[in-house]
């Protein structure tokens, strides 16, 4: 409001001016793009942390000071890439010596699974960690050779070579010749004289879900 003396704009006036104005405020909105990763990422650091606290029970669930962790975040915090290439790191042990007679024995059978003739041989790894086979694997079921024993085939890469896990069920279940940390791996070469490998050294193998099930 303007004085009709001075011409000058009361303080009254120029308070209401200044409430018009609308100041830019310092907060803005998240797009929801942006929580969501946030978000994402907090549960996968999360999950993360929960697998390395917690050990497996019976159940295959993980139990530690009374937490239960459900299986689902226990795969998600060990395959945070579903579809995704694990990889897995052992170091070169000893096995039985067995396998060799089987992978002649059957070696048609193995082929037919694989399209690979196996060398007659495994090369056995030890993780720090128990390995289990993912679902729906390749099988070289018992009766298919009039056998007792089935096979889980699990296709791999190790030095960048194609080749395969090879567990019996019994393995698998914890009541067979190995425990859950060794792996067999089959290819078509004997691995310890192609690269010239030697107990106790070390191993990585790929597992590409994407060739599994």
């Amino acid at each position: 409001m303007q004085c009709p003396v001075t011409g000058a704009a009361s303080s009254s006036g120029r308070e209401r001016e200044h409430a018009d104005v609308k100041l830019p405020t310092a907060t803005a909105r998240v797009p929801s793009a942006v929580i969501a990763m946030l978000w994402g990422s907090w549960f996968e650091n999360a999950a993360s942390r929960c697998f390395r606290l917690n050990h497996y029970n019976l159940r295959g669930k993980r139990v530690s000071n009374g937490v239960v962790v459900h299986p689902w975040l226990m795969s998600r915090a060990k395959h945070p890439n579903p579809g995704g290439v694990v990889t897995l790191r052992g170091t070169v042990c000893t096995g039985l010596g067995d396998c060799g007679r089987w992978l002649t024995l059957l070696e048609d059978h193995y082929r037919r699974k694989t399209g690979m003739t196996l060398y007659p041989g495994s090369l056995n790894v030890e993780l720090p960690e128990p390995y289990r086979v993912p679902p729906h694997p390749l099988r070289l079921e018992a009766h298919e050779y009039g056998g007792q024993v089935s096979v889980n085939i699990v296709p791999c890469r190790v030095f960048g070579r194609r080749a395969f896990i090879l567990r019996t069920d019994g393995n698998e279940h914890g009541t067979g010749d190995h425990p859950r940390t060794i792996i067999e791996i089959a290819t078509d070469v004997k691995l310890r004289d192609a690269y010239d490998l030697r107990d106790g050294d070390s191993v990585e193998l790929e597992i590409d879900e994407a060739d599994v099930g």
